[in-house]
């Protein structure tokens, strides 16, 4: 099984700097990992995506609808997914912040940086309701997110219309995970995660 995984521009170990990042950046690099075959393969592919890794995979998907690596996607699986998360923001960013904004994080003491110019871009790139996804579609989302709480999760599937090829209407399945946080990393979490990679791959014909 052929497993592909990067970091976004601006994240990790990718080049680019994150302030100067948009969410039509993101969007486009991932469409394009997933149609080409040279990374991604040729058969099934099952999409995971974290935070706003499912914002970008709702998103990239839309883009392929029409290009035959559409027809190939037999799952997405959302982990601590945060849908239009640019919304927030822009109504957390102070008036005064400026350019770019430090937005306070508990996971780094000098905060991130948001730039008013990723927020605007995020008001194009929005996820409307009855968005069309070819393929079903499996949340994980932990109980004591206190970065997107897990609500949302049923916010998000709200929005989403998971069809397959023939238009036939597929589903959204929710895993909550009571002890589980946004980043869902523990051992536990990620057997979570991977049992529902294991049910997405037995759903795919042979």
């Amino acid at each position: 099984m052929r497993f592909v995984t990067y970091d976004h521009a601006g994240h990790g170990a990718s080049e680019g700097v994150f302030e100067r990042c948009t969410v039509s950046d993101w969007r486009a690099d991932l469409a394009a990992v997933i149609a080409d075959a040279g990374i991604c393969g040729t058969g099934p592919l099952i999409i995971v995506g974290s935070s706003m890794g499912l914002h970008l995979s709702l998103l990239a998907v839309a883009d392929l609808a029409q290009q035959p690596a559409a027809r190939r996607i037999a799952a997405i699986i959302g982990v601590g997914g945060s849908i239009n998360f640019t919304m927030r923001l822009a109504f957390e960013m102070p008036s005064d912040a400026g350019e770019v904004w430090m937005r306070p994080s508990r996971y780094d003491p000098n905060g991130y940086p948001i730039a008013r110019a990723l927020l605007d871009d995020g008001a194009a790139n929005l996820i409307s309701p009855g968005w069309r996804v070819p393929c079903p579609v499996e949340l994980i989302h932990g109980m004591q997110d206190l970065d997107v709480p897990w609500p949302e999760a049923f916010d998000a599937a709200a929005l989403i219309d998971p069809r397959g090829p023939d238009g036939q209407e597929l589903v959204v399945e929710f895993t909550l995970v009571p002890d589980g946080d946004h980043r869902l990393s523990s051992p536990d979490h990620l057997n979570a995660i991977s049992e529902a990679i294991k049910d997405a791959r037995q759903t795919i014909p042979a």
